[in-house]
């Protein structure tokens, strides 16, 4: 994304990004609680939605990273993407 960019050039476009972000996180404490009453979402509803999309995120990674366990000279690796490491440590 900057690698056709001089290093002034992405001192500067970092500079913005830090800005945005701070003016996001800004406006958002201030008038986020506001835009949630207006469509009527509760802030535990926020927080349980959140808590349920970063399971399923954690979730799609556990199955589609490779597992691997080194026991010396021996490896076990995971080569069925629909088992979890921990079912791969119990069948040991």
């Amino acid at each position: 994304m900057t690698a056709g960019l001089t290093p002034e050039e992405r001192g500067r476009m970092a500079k913005s990004v830090a800005m945005n972000s701070f003016l996001l996180l800004i406006a958002s404490t201030l008038i986020g609680a506001y835009v949630l009453d207006f469509f009527g979402v509760s802030i535990p509803a926020v927080q349980v939605a959140g808590g349920i999309v970063s399971l399923r995120h954690r979730l799609v990674a556990a199955e589609q990273s490779q597992f691997a366990v080194s026991d010396g000279a021996e490896q076990v690796t995971n080569s069925n993407p629909g088992r979890s490491p921990i079912s791969v440590l119990s069948t040991l």
